[in-house]
């Protein structure tokens, strides 16, 4: 039996020959400000394991410290990173869903965590945690 697998949206794909994605979306609306919490790598890393998935949780854990991300126009870390993270996968076609996770036992070692049930995946992001995963 074959899988239908969900490819990402290519009609927003610039026509030069490079990758679309937030990166490229920021580019083409004349905007240079690269997003505060999400990179290329990030968002590679996020679009590559959701194939064949519909529906998307993100849950993201909350942090100790308020501050804002270097580049972010302010507020707290886990807010950006929820909002960077859900308008990336609305934009490529996912059915998104957010929740706030106060604390988890143990920490997480790595920013993304992925977990699949059916054609829903459930993406923990740990914005405290350095690198793309």
């Amino acid at each position: 039996m074959m899988w239908k697998m969900r490819q990402p949206d290519r009609a927003s794909a610039p026509s030069d020959g490079s990758e679309g994605g937030s990166e490229g979306a920021e580019a083409r609306s004349g905007g240079s400000r690269q997003p505060a919490f999400l990179d290329a790598a990030s968002t590679r890393f996020i679009l590559s394991r959701l194939n064949g998935v519909d529906h998307v949780t993100i849950r993201v854990l909350a942090t100790q410290d308020d501050g804002p991300l270097p580049g972010a126009a302010g507020g707290d870390i886990s807010a950006t990173a929820a909002a960077e993270v859900a308008a990336l996968l609305r934009e490529a076609g996912f059915d998104v869903t957010q929740e706030v996770v106060e604390r988890m036992v143990p920490p997480p070692l790595t920013r993304f965590g992925l977990r699949y049930a059916g054609r829903q995946a459930i993406l923990t992001v740990a914005p405290e945690v350095a690198g793309p995963a």
